[in-house]
């Protein structure tokens, strides 16, 4: 039996979409805070105890949870609970083959998120022999639009100042020749559930090397904005220092590519939240958000 803890993350219900889609949801339980007991899904809550997956003989375990990426969880104690709940997890459960998702932000300096991911990873590495397999992955900037509650990934929140409280101006962190390299979760999930098939461990980075400014992201927002809205976001910047986080910079021996324009994924991005949006103000209010 494969299971999914944090099936109603982004990733997790991607994974699950792409499951059904390929006719392999019933080898699957699905695990989640928020989940209720119906069928195969199951309420989990990693704070309290994991009895319900002890006596599970486990071929594949996808371990999806983490802290939401929310101001208010921005510390190392908040983050600090992923790797209790993966200490829990490795000490009660039989898993043959563990698929852990990292994140990128390890390769930052004094990230809050990347030293817990770190801590998370080598605890799993030191256990290792518990597993037959042990599958790590450090993905970079994830962007999807099937979201209940928006984080504060850059994306998010210009989504949220510019579209849901109409604001005229921001005055941002960072500099606007800040440069990323963005990935649709849907192309990461393919393949993420391919490699898992494979009986080998690894540790693999995934990124898109064609990297995009923060400026040319507004200017994105903007064009959409101004055509909806009849404005567009008029911005400053706090720091005249830039930085650019790219997967190019790493090992290609254990790096995968993706294959799209960041650009094209932001505009699908966009035109995904918008017709999402669209649709909860419609059932909400009975009026049109634009």
């Amino acid at each position: 039996m494969d299971v999914i803890i944090g099936s109603n993350s982004l990733i997790g219900q991607s994974l699950v979409q792409l499951l059904k889609k390929r006719k392999l949801i019933k080898n699957f339980l699905f695990f989640s805070k928020s989940n209720k007991n119906i069928n195969n899904y199951y309420k989990l809550d990693l704070d309290k105890n994991v009895n319900i997956l002890k006596n599970l003989d486990i071929d594949n375990c996808y371990f999806f949870s983490s802290p939401k990426y929310i101001k208010k969880n921005f510390s190392r104690k908040v983050y600090e609970r992923e790797l209790f709940w993966i200490k829990n997890v490795v000490k009660n459960c039989k898993i043959k083959k563990m698929i852990y998702l990292s994140s990128s932000t390890i390769y930052q300096k004094n990230h809050f998120i990347g030293i817990n991911k770190l801590k998370a990873e080598k605890h799993l590495i030191k256990n290792k022999l518990k597993f037959k397999y042990l599958q790590i992955w450090r993905p970079f900037n994830l962007i999807g639009s099937n979201q209940t509650q928006l984080t504060d990934h850059f994306h998010n929140y210009l989504f949220k100042v510019i579209f849901l409280e109409k604001r005229k101006f921001v005055l941002f962190n960072g500099n606007e020749s800040d440069k990323r390299g963005y990935s649709s979760i849907d192309e990461f999930v393919k393949i993420l559930q391919k490699y898992s098939s494979k009986n080998k461990s690894f540790i693999n980075n995934f990124g898109n090397p064609n990297l995009i400014s923060v400026k040319d992201i507004i200017s994105i927002y903007n064009r959409v904005s101004n055509k909806k809205l009849g404005f567009e976001l008029n911005h400053k910047f706090k720091s005249k220092k830039f930085n650019i986080n790219s997967v190019k910079n790493l090992n290609k021996r254990n790096t995968i590519y993706s294959k799209t324009k960041s650009e094209h994924v932001i505009e699908h991005f966009l035109k995904g939240m918008l017709r999402n949006f669209i649709t909860k103000s419609k059932k909400i209010s009975g009026k049109r958000l634009f």
